[in-house]
């Protein structure tokens, strides 16, 4: 009797939490177009709340800050995008450049394929810019990007000749990627200023035009 009744009780636990799982996938669901279309600055818990169909109360149980629930935004859309993506992509191959390429590829990709998401991160990044954004960004992207250590691709292309031997391969990594990640947030967020900025209507063939150019730089 007393094995049913703790076998009983674990179900029921499972279940509680598979109902929490969804009940909060369903609030933040429910606040990303609210997010998007308002701007974060302009949201608050309340509108949430009744977007999402639940109480203040509960909303605060699961988030208890705006920040709290902005950043677990971010996750869950990283999370929702990288799902099946990486495995989309296939294994880099070639020499060290040709591997880099098809790294830079993946970042424009990103951009093409995620635009809410570059926004959003566009919007965070304005609205806290604090410390601790960093390592959120570098959990989510070691799920968007299919490899997270690009540098040794320019490493191993200085070996092979494929690649310049005067650069440093970890510094001209985070430049490329600190370029095309700012450039994507810039164009998500603000397409029609960035438009007008740079006297461009196709911003998809810009960032294109920018990672060719960031790849010529480091051939022979």
């Amino acid at each position: 009797m007393g094995i049913k009744s703790e076998s009983t009780q674990s179900l029921r636990e499972e279940e509680r939490a598979v109902l929490k799982e969804k009940r909060r996938g369903e609030i933040l669901k429910a606040a990303m177009p609210l997010c998007l279309s308002k701007g974060i600055a302009n949201v608050d818990m309340k509108e949430i709340a009744a977007a999402a169909q639940v109480s203040r109360a509960t909303l605060y149980r699961y988030f208890p800050s705006m920040k709290d629930l902005v950043f677990a935004l971010l996750r869950y859309q990283a999370e929702a995008n990288s799902s099946g993506y990486d495995t989309e992509m296939q294994v880099f191959q070639g020499n060290g450049y040709a591997k880099f390429n098809q790294f830079v590829d993946q970042l424009v990709d990103a951009y093409h394929q995620f635009p809410d998401f570059f926004r959003f991160m566009g919007m965070i990044d304005f609205y806290y810019g604090s410390e601790e954004l960093v390592d959120l960004y570098q959990d989510l992207f070691r799920g968007l990007l299919l490899e997270d250590t690009p540098h040794l691709y320019l490493e191993e292309g200085q070996t092979d000749g494929s690649v310049r031997t005067d650069i440093e391969p970890r510094l001209y990594t985070a430049s490329v990627i600190a370029t095309l990640v700012s450039l994507s947030e810039q164009m998500a967020s603000n397409q029609e200023t960035t438009r007008r900025l740079y006297g461009q209507e196709n911003l998809g063939i810009m960032i294109e035009t920018i990672a060719e150019a960031l790849l010529r730089a480091i051939k022979p």
